[in-house]
Order: C-alpha cells, then structure tokens, then sequence
C-alpha cells in the first residue's frame, strides 16, 4: 500500500504539532505548578480528560460540573481544575509539589458525545536543585 501525502497537508500537521505543545520548566520544591490549557469556545456538556500520555495514564478528568484525580488514592490530593471551566474556558491542571518523576508529556483533551473536540499537549520539565546549581 502506498500513501501519498502532499506537501501542505505535512506542513499543516507541522504547525498544529508547534501550535498544540507547550512546555513548563520549574525546580523541584515548589507548591504547585500550573500546566495552562484555555480554549475561547463554550464547552457544555463535555469530558475533559488530562492525560499523562508519555505513560499512558489519566490523572484528572472533567465531567457533568464534576472534577476528580484518577491518581492513586495516595496521590489524589496533588491535581486540581477549576470548577467554572464551562464558562471560563479554562481548562489549566494545577499539579501540587511538583517531583523529578512528574517530568513528560501531558495532553488535555475535550470530547463532547464521544467525538474528540480538542487535544493541547504540555511537556513539565522538572528540574532538581543540582541541575539549576550546575547550570551556572
């Protein structure tokens, strides 16, 4: 089988891989971290799924004006959303006392009725203390 791809539609994909990844970088020991995701669309009635995808790992999801970690019950403390985000369009994970292994991938993604609406991916650089002291 052979699959032939024009030269827009790879460039199309191009700019909707830079325009959907954002990166966070911070240092171990902080409070909290926020991954930012905002949409300008009204979203009612939809799931909004945060998924740590270079594990393959829901942590936090969105649905019928409920928010709820899927972490482990050890860990369900540390994820939050906003609980207005159907009017506000935020729809930002704040990540509590950020750790070296909370480092990767993070997708938010939107789906209304089963049909995937919108998908932001956010990469956390967590950087330990001796990291930033040798960086000088």
């Amino acid at each position: 089988m052979i699959v032939h791809v024009n030269f827009i539609t790879l460039f199309l994909i191009y700019i909707r891989l830079i325009i959907d990844l954002y990166t966070v970088e911070i240092r171990e020991g902080l409070k909290s971290v926020l991954l930012p995701v905002k949409t300008q669309k009204r979203l009612h009635n939809v799931r909004v799924e945060w998924i740590r995808s270079d594990q393959n790992i829901r942590i936090h999801v969105f649905e019928n004006g409920q928010t709820r970690s899927e972490l482990p019950e050890d860990n369900r403390v540390r994820t939050k959303m906003r609980p207005n985000l159907q009017e506000s369009g935020d729809l930002s994970l704040t990540l509590r006392t950020p750790q070296l292994n909370d480092s990767g991938v993070y997708d938010c993604v939107v789906y209304r009725g089963g049909e995937k609406l919108l998908q932001k991916a956010v990469t956390l650089r967590v950087k330990g203390q001796s990291d930033i002291m040798f960086q000088h």
